[in-house]
Formats: C-alpha cells, sequence, structure tokens
C-alpha cells in the first residue's frame, strides 16, 4: 500500500507543479527502504525539493493512552531519529495524530521534549455528545508545557461535525471546513489534509483538478497547497496571542470500547514493555560489571521497533481486522 501510495505522489508531482504532499510514521518509510530502494531515493530528492514533507515524530501514529509512557518515549526517540539519520533536518515540528482515539495529558511535555513544537488532530470532533468550543488553542500539559494545537474542521458527513483527514475535495467539504471553524473572528487561515489515508492511495487526480478550480471560485475560501509546518508557523504568526488555553487530556467520548476489548494483545503489550525494561536495566548492569560485554544496542532497537509498531492505534486498541 506504501509503495502504491508513494510511487502515485510521484508521477503526480510531475503533472501538478504545486503540489505538496505530507507523509509521516518512520515505519512506513522503512518498509519502503528495504523492499524499494529505488522509490526511496526518489523520495529523498522530492522531500529535498520542499514538495515531500516528512512529519508526525512517532515511529508510528500510535495510540496515546493504553501505550505506556516508556513506550511513547521510545516511539518519538525511534521516529525522529529515523528521519534525522535519513533526511537531514528536513522533518516538520508536527506531531500529527489525526485518527488516534484520546491524548494523554502529559503529551505536551513528550512533545516539547522531543523537539516539536504542534499537534494536529481530528477525532476529539468525533464525541459522542460534548463538542469541544475551540479547534485551535494552546493544549497546556500537567507541567505547564505548551503546544499550539489545531483540530481540522473539514466536515465527513453533512450537517456533522465529526471531521475527516481523508477528504475529497467536493465544495461541500472545502467550503464546510470554513462553515464548520467556530473561531472565524480569530483566525482566517485553516488545514483541509485530503487523498486517501485509510488504506492508502493519496491524492488523486481529480482532487488536484478540483483543487486548481476551487482555490479561484467565486464566493470560496482561498486555497493554497503547502506543507502543514508552515500552516502552524503562519498560524501562530497570524493568531497565536489570540487563541485559548485548554487545561486537562483530549478525551475521545467515542470508541470506549477500544479500552477493553481484545485483552490479550493489552497483556501481550504490558508484558512485552517490561520484558525490555527488564532487558535494557539486566544489560546495562553486566556493561558495569563486566568491561568485556557490549550493550546489545542495535538488538534492543529492533526489539522497541516491533513494539512500537504493534502500538498502532488499530492494533493495540483491537479496532483491526484479525489477521492484525
Amino acid at each position: 500500500k506504501a509503495a502504491r501510495t508513494f510511487h502515485t505522489v510521484d508521477h503526480l508531482m510531475d503533472a501538478f507543479p504545486d503540489y505538496h504532499f505530507s507523509q509521516s510514521q518512520p515505519q512506513l518509510y522503512d518498509f519502503i527502504r528495504k523492499d524499494y530502494p529505488q522509490l526511496f531515493e526518489r523520495i529523498k530528492e522530492r522531500v529535498k525539493e520542499g514538495r515531500w514533507e516528512v512529519l508526525g515524530g512517532l515511529w508510528v501514529e500510535a495510540d496515546a493512552n493504553l501505550t505506556g509512557a516508556e513506550s511513547l518515549v521510545r516511539q518519538l526517540l525511534l521516529g525522529r531519529g529515523f528521519f534525522r539519520e535519513h533526511f537531514g533536518e528536513a522533518e516538520s515540528p508536527v506531531l500529527w495524530l489525526p485518527d488516534v482515539f484520546g491524548y494523554t495529558w502529559s503529551l505536551p511535555q513528550l512533545i516539547k521534549q522531543a523537539g516539536l513544537e504542534y499537534f494536529f488532530t481530528i477525532k476529539i470532533g468525533w464525541n459522542q455528545y460534548n463538542r469541544m468550543p475551540v479547534e485551535s488553542f494552546w493544549w497546556q500539559g500537567i507541567d505547564g508545557t505548551r503546544v499550539l494545537t489545531h483540530f481540522s474542521t473539514t466536515p465527513v458527513l453533512r450537517g456533522t461535525h465529526a471531521a475527516t483527514y481523508n477528504a475529497e475535495v467536493t465544495p461541500e467539504q472545502y467550503v464546510g471546513t470554513w462553515r464548520n471553524f467556530q473561531q472565524q473572528e480569530s483566525q482566517d487561515i485553516l488545514l483541509m489534509a485530503y487523498g486517501y489515508g485509510d488504506g492508502g492511495g493519496g491524492p488523486t487526480r481529480e482532487m488536484l483538478e478540483n483543487l486548481d478550480f476551487l482555490k479561484s471560485a467565486p464566493s470560496a475560501p482561498r486555497a493554497k497547497l503547502g506543507r502543514v509546518g508552515d500552516f502552524f508557523k503562519e498560524m501562530e504568526r497570524r493568531s497565536g496571542s489570540k487563541l485559548p488555553t485548554w487545561k486537562g487530556e483530549l478525551y475521545l467520548e467515542y470508541h470506549r470500547g477500544t479500552y477493553t476489548t481484545q485483552a490479550a494483545l493489552k497483556r501481550g503489550n504490558r508484558k512485552c514493555e517490561v520484558a525490555l525494561h527488564n532487558l535494557e536495566f539486566l544489560a546495562s548492569w553486566a556493561c558495569h560489571l563486566r568491561c568485556d560485554y557490549r550493550f546489545p544496542a542495535e538488538k534492543v532497537k529492533e526489539l522497541w521497533q516491533v513494539i512500537c509498531l504493534n502500538q498502532f492505534h488499530d492494533i493495540l486498541p483491537g479496532s483491526s481486522i484479525r489477521q492484525v
């Protein structure tokens, strides 16, 4: 799926000079690096052009409540380390978690300590009962750390405030992104994520042609194709001082069954987290006791990558198909 998506993106960039593409999750890039090395080199070229944006921070778009505290740190270490190794300083400073089922209150602190600046999601718009009163705000963590946050307002269905990161660039979604936004008096730029994300595929030629038309349509918002990181920087510059602060977790009033379903998977994850802690502790102790013992860094890294992959927000919560 990743190879098909990325090949399509590369070809469309030849046809649409203004087209920019954003992709999270170092794990996907690592799959491509191993299985399609020529495509991986092509992606590097697009990143250097400034048209392919690498972002996300974490190894995968991981669950942010069931995942252990140490594992969230490792997600950031693995993710940021991979991007730095293969793409230099090109990564955008955005924690990109559009579809995760709720966010722990400790996340702002981890975001900033990992060297990131911004946070993006659409998921809290899916709340079953209470709508968040704002979509752009400063999210203040337990320790007082603040992170500039934005929820996309692109409607998934007419007449609801549930948002999508899979916009098809229909006129209804395009205009609806602005109409659904609750802070029009203090902010006049918004982010619409478009393309086939669930199951892969990315933006299509039709979507890009729709954007080309809509960005100059009468009585419609103006569209600009660009990078997520640039959007947040511009939003901070123009509206940062006007935005409110939210203190507390970002609780999703939906998908609540994911905290209890597939309990064996959750137990296995926790046992693995504990086992890796013990492995690292004992290996470090052995290094202290024996000068000829070397810490198995590469093996430990590989094991953490396996655990972090399985903390993806449809694997660990148990909201995926049987084969997963």
